[in-house]
């Protein structure tokens, strides 16, 4: 069965990322390899140690979020980042994923340098919506 634009959204309601033309058949199994990916994913942290403001406490704080509430849409925004990695097609992360990843982006070193090389072993570069009635909600 093919979906059409539509919201998945996780058991604690927040949208993981736009989808379009999901086909659940062909991706309800990982293979090893991305099975590999999703734990290198999950393992790596955004808090830097011994930082006087840690990513998560910088992202709740910028966005009015718990820390609680946080750490959800980080965990969110590891599991859209497997996603677009292996999904083979765009996908559109909901606000708040999309909030963790302007964040991430912005602290380079993370991201560019140990980040994509060597968790996700591909650059992964944040394109802007082209816009227009095919990307409305």
């Amino acid at each position: 069965m093919v979906e059409q634009k539509e919201d998945v959204v996780n058991d604690t309601g927040l949208a993981l990322f736009r989808q379009e033309n999901f086909d659940h058949n062909q991706s309800s199994k990982m293979n090893s390899q991305q099975i590999e990916l999703y734990k290198q994913i999950q393992s790596f942290s955004l808090d830097q140690p011994n930082a006087q403001l840690s990513f998560s406490q910088r992202l709740a704080r910028d966005n009015g979020w718990s820390l609680g509430y946080t750490q959800r849409v980080i965990e969110e925004y590891k599991k859209f980042i497997f996603l677009a990695v292996v999904a083979g097609h765009s996908v559109t992360p909901s606000d708040q994923v999309d909030q963790v990843w302007h964040l991430h982006l912005s602290y380079t070193r993370s991201y560019w340098q140990e980040f994509c090389p060597k968790v996700l072993q591909t650059p992964l570069h944040h394109e802007p919506t082209r816009g227009g009635s095919s990307e409305q909600l």
